[in-house]
């Protein structure tokens, strides 16, 4: 919402001569001639004042001390009723418009006085001069652009009597007298900073030449951590190159000569760091030192926490064309007091903002030679090669044909499937109901293991029923024995008989009822975990167990390269469970008839293969090489086109 701001004024520099001291009484409130002892005392206090927030002014290290400096001043000197600092927005990341309260929180200031603040500072940063709004019948806006940093306004709102003018041109007079403090503080670091730009020019210059002598970008990377190393009095310094093409950074050189190791922890940190300081497109340190400067430093932070040092320092490195040659990386520790310590990390970090476009150059021309001479060395070879196109052309010709001639072994490729060594496979041993099935298939069993239980209770029921139709023959067999029926009894004998046989062959199946593994191995298939309590069929196959400690592969050999394959012959197999590993085997039998396999005519021949670990499983399949006879190269390439043009022509 555009703020409604009423007399506004401005005045210029030259208004301000014959301007009465600050203060906001009215003319008509002058004092008598026997108060002029008071008002003198006054005004030596102003100029106390003016000395003090001078001095104060001068001596300050940075913003924070002038923001301080000028807020005891104004609050002694006005009728202050808010004091704020405008900041406008940075070109770098996380760095949003903001407006700092001086005399109380900034969260307090209401929306509708936010936008006005914002207009007069966009205002009197545009006029570049001391602007005056009204803002209330009682109270006074005045915006104070601070040259010595872009964009920053001092803003004050003041009591004011409608008819007060004297006391608003006190309080213009009072912010020209500070920005003119202001200015000569910044004049004053300007100086201080050219006399330190003077030295940090000569040290750069040195050691860009010493940089511009390397030999490639390698070694000159080198030479710049170790020349930063030493320069800085730091403890490591690490710079990190731009791939071709890419913003991507990555490790190039440490100082002291440490080797880069990609795939460890603390390069992955550092790299991190170096990609965050070229997103960034400024300088980062971390622990933050400057309040402003504090956005996108979250791989800094983590660097630090993992122990690599206590200070993070990072510039990027672009050439003056905005092209992105990589990073620099200081990482410093200190036993210095903190004050020490802060100083050490301004200076480093004005020494690397200097330097970081010379070193992006330095580095970004290296690597264009290294490119040139590559480039130069081809136009070289195409240009002794295209002297004499009819001697190029028997060279290569004569190259291609003792290439041809080349002994080269003729290798076979076949598709190949693991079958396991030896099938055991598992039956039901009766007629029953599956109670509960305990495994499924890819389960590794071991000897002996419960796969599965058949129901008992038919079997126990019909046991019990037999016993007691036993116990009755036997009493029956004896009564006839002492009745001297000899005859009967000899047919109660044949009945017990019989049923003792049925009571064995019960309790037989009764102690079958737990169906265990034969041997060690994986289960290959046998799923019944859906199946039970479905009546089984005795000789029905529940489980197929294959043992683990090996593994048969079966080579499937083209029918048409058959003729070239025979028992004894090397193979390579790669399987597409673990394409990184390749195994060899030896070809121990070929199978005399030939056997339809993924809708081609083949024939398949086996090789053993150890599975210490197994890792292997049954029905896995891949690729294999049969490494056969040694051929010509020539042989190897064009035997098979050849032998079909001569059908095709009828030879």
């Amino acid at each position: 919402m555009k703020p409604l701001l009423v007399n506004e004024r401005t005045t210029t520099l030259t208004e301000m001569d014959s301007l009465p001291r600050p203060s906001l009484l009215s003319p008509g409130n002058e004092p008598p001639e026997q108060n002029r002892g008071a008002e003198d005392h006054e005004s030596a206090q102003w100029q106390t004042g003016l000395q003090t927030v001078h001095h104060a002014i001068l001596d300050a290290d940075g913003l924070p001390a002038i923001q301080q400096a000028v807020t005891q001043y104004l609050r002694h000197s006005c009728e202050t009723a808010m004091l704020a600092w405008y900041s406008p927005a940075g070109h770098q990341i996380g760095q949003p418009e903001r407006i700092d309260g001086l005399l109380c929180p900034a969260e307090g200031i209401s929306p509708l006085l936010r936008d006005q603040f914002r207009t007069a500072a966009v205002e009197c940063t545009r006029r570049k001069e001391i602007c005056d709004f009204g803002i209330s019948p009682t109270l006074r806006l005045f915006a104070m652009p601070v040259r010595a940093y872009a964009g920053h306004s001092l803003l004050l709102v003041a009591e004011s009597a409608p008819d007060a003018e004297g006391g608003c041109r006190g309080v213009m007079k009072s912010l020209l007298l500070l920005s003119t403090f202001i200015g000569e503080w910044a004049t004053q670091k300007a100086s201080l900073r050219n006399a330190e730009n003077a030295s940090t020019v000569a040290a750069l210059i040195e050691l860009v030449a010493h940089v511009q002598s390397a030999e490639d970008a390698t070694s000159a990377c080198q030479r710049l951590v170790d020349s930063l190393q030493s320069y800085l009095k730091v403890e490591r310094v690490i710079v990190g190159l731009c791939r071709r093409g890419s913003s991507e950074v990555r490790v190039s050189a440490i100082s002291g000569g440490e080797i880069v190791d990609p795939f460890a922890s603390e390069t992955r940190l550092l790299e991190c760091a170096l990609q965050e300081s070229l997103i960034r497109s400024a300088c980062g340190v971390w622990p933050v030192i400057d309040a402003e400067n504090r956005h996108a430093l979250l791989s800094h932070q983590q660097l630090v926490d993992s122990g690599v040092g206590e200070t993070v320092i990072s510039v990027p490195l672009q050439t003056e064309t905005g092209d992105a040659a990589g990073s620099l990386l200081v990482v410093l520790r200190s036993d210095a007091s903190e004050s020490d310590r802060l100083t050490h990390v301004r200076e480093i970090e004005r020494f690397l903002r200097a330097g970081a476009g010379a070193f992006a150059g330095c580095l970004s021309l290296l690597q264009k030679l290294a490119d040139s001479r590559v480039l130069q060395v081809i136009q070289n070879v195409r240009t002794a090669f295209t002297a004499s196109r009819l001697q190029l052309a028997a060279w290569i010709l004569a190259a291609v044909s003792l290439g041809l001639m080349a002994p080269v072994i003729y290798c076979i490729s076949c598709a190949v499937e693991l079958q396991p060594v030896q099938r055991n496979y598992v039956a039901a041993p009766f007629e029953g109901t599956l109670e509960k099935c305990l495994v499924e298939p890819g389960d590794i069993v071991v000897k002996n293991q419960l796969l599965a239980q058949m129901d008992g209770r038919e079997i126990r029921w019909e046991l019990a029923e037999v016993q007691a139709n036993l116990n009755k023959a036997t009493k029956e067999r004896n009564t006839q024995l002492s009745k001297k029926d000899f005859g009967d009894a000899a047919i109660s004998g044949h009945e017990m008989q019989r049923l003792e046989q049925r009571a064995a062959l019960l309790s037989h199946r009764n102690e079958s009822l737990e169906i265990r593994s034969p041997a060690d191995g994986v289960v290959v298939s046998g799923d019944h975990r859906e199946a039970e309590g479905v009546p089984l069929e005795m000789g029905k196959t529940l489980f197929e167990i294959a043992p683990l400690s090996g593994m048969v592969v079966e080579i499937c050999i083209p029918e048409e390269d058959i003729r070239h394959v025979t028992v004894g012959m090397k193979v390579e197999i790669q399987l597409e469970a673990i394409p990184e590993d390749r195994v060899e085997a030896t070809i121990r039998s070929i199978h005399p008839r030939a056997e339809l396999r993924d809708a081609k005519n083949v024939f398949v021949a086996e090789a053993d293969i150890p599975n210490p670990i197994g890792l292997l499983r049954p029905g896995m399949r891949g690729q294999a090489q049969v490494q056969t006879q040694r051929h010509a190269l020539g042989w190897n390439l064009f035997h098979k086109p050849a032998a079909w043009l001569l059908g095709w022509l009828g030879w």
